[in-house]
């Protein structure tokens, strides 16, 4: 009896798997065997309304991609509907692409946010201390990374590796309004506009989308 709710239970996950796949028009993706990589075309997140869809390639030869951008340009968003994306594929569904191509990872490494442990003497910024060091010993191991920061400074320090590729994403300022196209170019982006951002008022008067 367990072992037949076990069944039935991995059948309702599958049915639903499919069905999720069938009513939002995902595409199954093509799972290759050989070194670890990522090719994706018309990549979205499947919870943005009218997404703008960008491009993924990570392989050995270009094994890290750094992002930067203004706020509210897109990054995080595209680093989420990569990952989303490589768990979906791994769970053998559809994903919201036109076309994923990828080899299995052991691990998928996410992180947005940061947070301390006073009881454990971790601080703020020994936390960022610690996941940097996280990043660095999965870098080690044959990984695929994506890597979004303001401090574009940290570019001059990469423009020479070239498994590193460099991709942001801006915002075009005119008439008092910011317009996002949250489309990913090649190159580092300077807009710093976290002030201003916080100086309007969070209202369509004062950016636009697209």
């Amino acid at each position: 009896m367990v072992r037949l709710l076990k069944l039935i239970y991995e059948m309702e996950a599958l049915v639903a798997m499919a069905d999720t796949t069938d009513e939002y028009g995902f595409t199954l993706p093509c799972v290759v065997e050989g070194p670890l990589h990522v090719t994706a075309e018309g990549l979205v997140h499947p919870f943005v309304e009218n997404p703008v869809a960008n491009n993924v390639d990570l392989d050995q030869q270009h094994r890290l991609l750094f992002l930067t951008g203004p706020n509210m340009g897109g990054k995080t968003t595209y680093l989420r509907a990569f990952a989303l994306a490589l768990y979906f594929g791994h769970l053998g569904m559809g994903v919201p692409a036109t076309s994923f191509v990828f080899s299995p990872v052991e691990r998928l490494f996410a992180s947005f946010t940061m947070s301390d442990d006073l009881r454990a003497g971790v601080s703020y910024f020994r936390a960022e201390a610690l996941r940097v060091k996280g990043v660095a010993e999965a870098l080690a191991q044959d990984c695929l990374f994506m890597f979004s920061s303001h401090l574009i400074e940290l570019s001059e320090h990469l423009t020479d590796n070239s498994q590193i590729s460099l991709g942001y994403f801006q915002a075009e300022e005119g008439a008092g309004r910011l317009r996002f196209d949250y489309r990913l170019r090649p190159g580092v982006s300077s807009q710093r506009l976290g002030v201003r951002v916080l100086q309007k008022k969070a209202s369509s008067s004062c950016w636009t989308e697209k």
